[in-house]
């Protein structure tokens, strides 16, 4: 039987496969952050520690504003605070390592596994950060902590979206494709054999 002019042959969908030389029996390829969404997160993730760890932060409740090491923000007190302010404030301020501790550990999970949900966190932690350094940003060790920051969350974002989805499995492969009586170029609410 051939296929009328009028009727366009009916073709199964191509069946997904990792590349085009697999077989279907391959194993998939291992799914990894790409490696250059990596490399900018880590940029931006140095350069928020070295905002953090060196450089000099407005000091709390001196007038006018001094600056020094982000560790003397805990340690400092303010005239006139009440106790529970206090508390609220050195929570916080201690709150960015914690922040930076966690955020290392993902972005080392994310060069060695290469895993989604680490790089996931990272952007987490990211946006953790920049939360933190928002209302300081007016100084310039904030800001320059809240660009990394920026540049880390970003960069992780597009490193989630481009990691490839694995290629579909034999299940989803056989309910996708058409039924035997559809592949032989026909319809049958077109076609009577005659």
């Amino acid at each position: 039987m051939s296929d009328s002019p009028l009727m366009p042959p009916t073709t199964a969908p191509p069946v997904q496969t990792a590349s085009p030389q697999a077989l279907p029996g391959d194993p998939l390829p291992e799914r990894r952050s790409p490696i250059g969404a990596l490399i900018v997160a880590t940029i931006g993730w140095v350069l928020a520690l070295i905002a953090v760890l060196i450089l000099s932060w407005p000091i709390d409740g001196a007038q006018p504003t001094v600056s020094g090491p982000h560790l003397m923000r805990i340690t400092s007190s303010i005239v006139g605070e009440s106790t529970v302010q206090a508390i609220v404030r050195h929570l916080v301020d201690i709150s960015i390592y914690v922040v930076l501790l966690v955020g290392t550990g993902l972005l080392l999970a994310g060069w060695i596994r290469g895993s989604r949900g680490a790089i996931r966190g990272l952007a987490v932690a990211a946006l953790l950060g920049i939360l933190y350094t928002a209302g300081l940003s007016l100084y310039t060790s904030p800001m320059i902590a809240m660009c990394g920051f920026v540049i880390t969350m970003v960069s992780a974002l597009v490193g989630v979206t481009a990691i490839q989805n694995p290629s579909p499995s034999a299940e989803t492969r056989a309910a996708s494709e058409p039924p035997d009586h559809l592949d032989k170029g026909h319809d049958d609410a077109t076609y009577s054999p005659a």
